[in-house]
């Protein structure tokens, strides 16, 4: 089969590493890789394990160059005889409707979060995600979240002007992580040390961090405030690794922050980080304090797949992907006084499994494989791209 993956950039974040997975499960059972999006720092991986990459403006909300992609992608579809598209944004999602209305190519979509849905006008832009021939819900959350926001457009039977041509199958499918490379026993010691050394850590000295793009929805103002909160002789060391240079003004903002409330000894910017396993086998706690709901937490789980205990904001996706065992570590979303209780009863307990392998660790590992293995994901996914291509000839 041919499938071509439509994604609006190729840069860090759960959108971007489920086709990289899916790209290569393709590879791996003799199928080609196709993949379009406007580039970012991850093409070089598509292009090492043999994947095609083709740069085109996808991300673009403008609508001529929706129109102009679409006959771009056309000649592609033709050139490759491409059985299906899978589109995981909202914008290049119109161009691929337009595939399907004009040119008879068929397209699913993923639906990778709640997007904003409060007006009429929003729900109609995010509708695209809902004309294809199916769409992936990524956790029981977003499927949720699906069926009841966009009911008027899912059920055929109602007498509505937004009444959808086709009613998609909504299909979920969990992400998945690689539990091959995310495993305690894979962690290379030279990298660690190395990791040490460059982030300049105390092994003795309790490690926090919080991965993630720097913006609000990951809730690093969240934690600070809470950090505020513990006894000024509290030991720890706490980074917040990701990206620094996307949004400076908004850095500019934490720092002054941070600073302000005495905690610049406390709390460091480490930037982007290749080696998140190691990163994950040097912590003691692991924080995803999203602000708004997300639709899964890939964070959460590729850090208890390497038993690490996680304390993640209670609503979205967390409720799903949290350990019944790590279940404590959830608090009220967007309150740094939960937040300050909760650190303050982790930072109580005994060093965490990656430091000192426990009965408790084994149990969240399990909990993740039975779950979200990447590999389930793919044979689901190729699953049900067989199924649509069988439907639509």
């Amino acid at each position: 089969m041919r499938i071509l993956q439509v994604v609006p950039a190729l840069n860090t974040g759960g959108v971007e590493q489920g086709c990289i997975d899916i790209a290569k499960a393709l590879i791996m059972r003799g199928h080609p890789a196709l993949i379009v999006s406007s580039g970012g720092r991850l093409t070089g991986s598509l292009n090492e394990m043999g994947a095609t990459h083709f740069q085109l403006p996808v991300h673009s909300k403008n609508p001529l160059r929706i129109l102009m992609n679409a006959f771009t992608l056309a000649k592609l579809c033709r050139q490759f005889e491409v059985d299906l598209i899978h589109v995981r944004s909202r914008a290049p999602a119109w161009t691929c409707w337009l595939l399907q209305k004009c040119w008879g190519i068929p397209y699913l979509s993923t639906f990778h979060g709640q997007y904003g849905h409060h007006s009429r006008l929003k729900r109609l832009y995010n509708s695209a995600m809902l004309r294809g021939r199916a769409c992936i819900a990524v956790s029981d959350f977003i499927a949720h979240h699906i069926n009841l926001t966009y009911a008027s457009l899912l059920n055929q039977g109602a007498n509505s002007s937004e009444q959808l041509a086709h009613k998609p199958a909504i299909i979920k499918i969990l992400r998945g992580i690689n539990l091959d490379y995310f495993a305690i026993e894979k962690v290379d010691n030279l990298v660690k040390e190395s990791l040490i050394k460059r982030w300049q850590l105390d092994v003795n000295e309790p490690l926090l961090i919080l991965p993630g793009r720097l913006t609000r929805l990951k809730g690093h103002q969240l934690v600070i405030d809470a950090l505020a909160g513990l006894p000024r002789t509290t030991k720890y060391l706490c980074l917040f690794i990701g990206p620094t240079k996307t949004n400076d003004h908004y850095l500019k903002e934490l720092k002054k922050s941070i600073q302000q409330k005495g905690l610049s000894d406390k709390i460091k910017f480490v930037g982007d980080c290749d080696h998140m396993r190691e990163a994950y086998a040097l912590s003691d706690l692991v924080i995803s304090a999203s602000t708004k709901p997300e639709s899964f937490g890939r964070i959460a789980v590729e850090a208890q797949a390497m038993g690490c205990t996680v304390l993640a904001s209670k609503h979205g996706g967390s409720e799903e992907t949290i350990a019944p065992n790590n279940a404590w570590g959830l608090f009220e979303p967007n309150s740094s006084q939960a937040l300050t209780q909760t650190l303050s009863l982790a930072l109580q307990l005994p060093p965490t499994c990656n430091k000192n392998p426990k009965d408790a660790a084994l149990q969240t590992r399990d909990f993740i494989q039975k779950s979200f293995d990447t590999k389930r994901m793919e044979k689901e996914t190729l699953a049900l791209y067989a199924k649509l291509i069988k439907q639509s000839k």
